[in-house]
Order: structure tokens, then C-alpha cells, then sequence
């Protein structure tokens, strides 16, 4: 049944279903690359380990950190349960995230949450009523069938590599009945070397909204989602019913047509849940990781820094200023000036990154795309810290406190892992930029 338009705008409704179907699809595009390069037979490990740190060949992800081995693993759990193990990390930082597939933070097990011992945990979905969980230490259950598990463990990417490898190692995910799981390479329709984000955008709206309806069909909503598909239903989008536009009145494909470019506008103009600071730096604390109804954060996120962690684990400070005089262009050289009591207050460490305008690494000899706490960085003698962006390596500073540039737009991350109360609470923010003569 297609409800009488009367008071309800079409074009402002499926404006609003874009964004708030956005992440979604985001995510199934994802798997769907995941599991276009990835061979894992069911009853083996699920996990797949990264061995090296990221780099500018990085292209699925935008804004990728350089402080941890990154492990992935798409898990389908309409059928069946599964069972994840942790060895003992030996005091070292680790975390994996779960995600369902609207790209809600359910669950993180680390250093945080659990310490370092050894752990044992079953993963179900949440329809499920006949998981058993006495023979492990926790029972956690994605809110959808198909969860995303994140893994991030620390390395320097040098003398401790191996060490890291090997905690990797003792991470084990298998299924509990892995003759219910259908294979992940079922219906791959989108290609595996073109970023998720870019194919989400060269969607039409009637293929968008196709497909998002297939995933809902299978995924659910949230129990939160009511009023959403209350003015779903206005466009004739029904949750649990496949949505073909070419069935609908000529007005609900209009605002079908034009809710992808509208929905773009709507974004770049929105405030979301960032706190902004005087010096072009944006700050992450609050509806990250976990958006409840918050769609439009939920989708900028799913664009910009897909799986971002919630702030008790990491708090990213961004810098990518929409006032032109903030904008940093590759070609100069810029400095950044920690004072002593400015160096960001991280329990386990944190990092600078640059990237270019798309968010990815930028390539450079040196093959450094940032710098962390744990490089040998050079201090000033009253404890401050100086890290200059550039070009060129000149006389006025150490190689080691130089991040390589190119011309273009350069953005850039600060990424504090275990942050203080400091920055949960917003009395702490990076210092400016300025730009030093080449």
C-alpha cells in the first residue's frame, strides 16, 4: 500500500532514506571485496592477519591508521554460532571491534575491556535463542546475521613485528557449524579494486535503493528504526519487501532519482556530533562507533573513516578545514608545535597521519605516511615536540620529525589510543598548523 502524499515531501523523505540507508550499503560492498579476495574454507580460521603496516597501496579504506596490524573477518551467523579465542597478549595493546552491518559498534574485546589474559567468547546473532554459551567466558550477539570483525594490534613495525605476528596467531574465529554457511563469494557484483565508497556513489537511486532493500530483507533494522520505516513507507518501500522503483508513481521516482545528489548536499552542510576548534581541527567524542539514531554522523562516517572506534578506545582529531585559509597544500611546508603539556595524552600511544584530500596515504620515498610515539622522534629540551609537513627535507629540522608531502590538498589525523579524561571531556585539542618558509 502507497500512502496518500499529502503531508509528506517525497524528495525530503527519500533524501533522508539515502543517508540513513547509506552505511548499509557501504558495508555490503565492503564484504563483497572481502570476500572477492579472500579463499578461507569454513571450518578453518575465519580470521584474516595483515602482516605489514598500512601503506599508500591501501585503497579499500580510507584514513587507515599506522599504528596496528589490521585482521578482518565477515562472519554470517544466520545458521550457525561461532567461537573466538585470544592467547595471552603479553601486555600488548590489542582490540577487535564488532560491527553489525549498519556500522553500529556492539562490542569490543582488548586490552580495554578484558585485560590481557587469555579469552574465550561465542558470537551469535541476536534471533538466536538456542546459542549456548557455559562452555565460554562471554556470549556476544551481533544485532544483524552478518558481522564485520575489526582486529588492531600494536607493532612499531620493526624490532617487534614477529612478536606481533604471533599475537595475531593465537586469534582463532570458527564457525560452531560451518556445514550451515553458505559461501561468502555467493553474488559478487561489484569489483574488488574500486573503494566501496566511490561504487556506493556511482549507484543510481533506483539501483541504491534495490539493493538496500535486499540487505534490509536479510540484515533487519534496528528496534530504534520505527519512525524511519514509518516514511519508508511513504515511498512504497516496505522493510522485508523488495523495493523496485520502476513499479512506483512517477513522483516517488523523481525523488528516488534525485536522492543521491541530494543527500551529498545535505552532508557536506550538516553538523555532526564533531566538536570544531578555532584552528581547522575537528574533534570526534560524542555518537562515534555507536550512532543510535543519529543518521547523518552515521552515514559521514561510513563515507569518511568507515569503522571508526568508539572514543573510550581511540579519539581521532581531524584536520580538514572547510575554511579555505586553514587548508594545507602539500607544496608548502607547515609545522605543528606540541608544548610539553600539548602532546597528546594517550595511555597506549597515538600517531600524526597525513593523507591526501580522498584520505589515502600519500606515496614518497621515505615510504613514511606519519609518525607515532614510538619513533625516535627528537624533543625539544623544555619537553616539546615539533613535527613539520613537507616536500622537501630541509636544514631547519631533523629528518626524523618530517612528514613527506606532495602539491594538493593535505589532510591530516591524530589518533590517540586510551585517551585521557582530557580529551574524553574536550579540555585537550591540538595545536594550529603554520606555515614555515620551504
Amino acid at each position: 500500500m502507497l500512502f496518500e502524499m499529502s503531508n509528506l515531501d517525497p524528495i525530503e523523505v527519500a533524501t533522508e532514506a539515502y543517508i540513513y540507508l547509506y552505511p548499509i550499503v557501504v558495508m555490503e560492498i565492503t564484504r563483497q571485496q572481502y570476500a572477492a579476495k579472500t579463499q578461507s574454507q569454513h571450518d578453518a580460521n575465519l580470521l584474516s592477519h595483515g602482516r605489514i603496516l598500512a601503506n599508500d597501496k591501501w585503497r579499500s579504506v580510507a584514513r587507515t591508521n599506522i599504528d596496528t596490524l589490521n585482521s578482518g573477518a565477515w562472519l554470517d551467523l544466520s545458521k550457525t554460532s561461532a567461537t573466538m579465542t585470544i592467547s595471552k597478549s603479553q601486555l600488548r595493546f590489542y582490540m577487535y571491534q564488532f560491527l553489525d552491518m549498519w556500522t553500529d559498534t556492539y562490542a569490543v574485546i582488548g586490552s580495554r575491556t578484558v585485560g590481557n589474559e587469555m579469552v574465550r567468547l561465542r558470537i551469535a546473532a541476536a534471533s538466536d535463542t538456542s546459542v549456548k554459551s557455559d562452555d565460554v567466558d562471554f556470549l556476544i550477539k551481533s544485532p544483524t546475521p552478518t558481522t564485520w570483525i575489526i582486529g588492531r594490534t600494536y607493532t612499531n613495525g620493526r624490532t617487534d613485528l614477529s612478536d606481533a605476528h604471533q599475537h595475531q596467531d593465537g586469534v582463532i574465529i570458527k564457525y560452531d557449524h560451518p556445514d550451515q554457511v553458505q559461501s561468502n563469494n555467493q553474488e559478487i557484483t561489484f569489483v574488488a579494486n574500486i573503494p566501496p565508497v566511490e561504487q556506493t556513489t556511482n549507484l543510481s537511486g533506483p539501483d541504491f535503493f534495490e539493493l538496500a532493500s535486499r540487505l534490509i530483507a536479510q540484515q533487519g533494522i534496528h528496534l530504534t528504526d520505527g519512525c524511519m520505516s514509518l516514511r519508508l513507507r511513504s515511498l512504497g518501500f516496505n522493510v522485508g519487501e523488495l523495493f523496485q522503483c520502476e513499479n512506483r508513481p512517477a513522483f516517488v521516482k523523481a525523488a528516488i532519482d534525485q536522492a543521491p545528489m541530494r543527500a551529498a548536499t545535505a552532508l557536506e552542510t550538516v553538523s555532526y556530533s564533531y566538536r570544531q576548534t578555532s584552528t581547522g581541527w575537528t574533534m570526534a567524542l560524542d555518537n562515534i562507533g555507536t550512532y543510535a539514531n543519529n543518521y547523518s554522523t552515521r552515514a559521514i562516517i561510513a563515507k569518511f573513516g568507515l569503522a571508526a572506534n568508539p572514543p573510550e578506545d581511540s579519539v581521532y582529531a581531524s584536520f580538514a578545514p572547510q575554511d579555505e585559509r586553514l587548508k594545507l597544500d602539500g607544496k608548502n611546508t607547515y609545522l605543528i608545535h606540541f608544548k610539553k603539556d600539548q602532546i597528546p595524552p594517550a595511555r597506549f600511544f597515538w600517531s600524526l597521519t597525513v593523507y591526501d584530500r580522498d584520505g589515502f596515504m600519500i606515496p614518497n620515498d621515505l615510504r613514511r605516511f606519519g609518525l607515532r610515539s614510538c619513533d625516535n622522534l627528537e624533543y625539544g629540551s623544555n619537553g616539546s615536540l615539533d613535527i613539520y609537513l613537507g616536500p622537501t627535507k630541509t636544514n631547519q629540522f631533523p629528518e626524523s620529525n618530517w612528514i613527506p608531502t606532495v602539491t594538493g590538498v593535505v589532510t591530516a589525523t591524530i589518533r590517540i589510543y586510551g585517551p585521557s579524561t582530557d580529551v574524553l571531556t574536550g579540555n585537550w585539542e591540538p595545536p594550529a598548523f603554520s606555515r614555515v618558509a620551504n
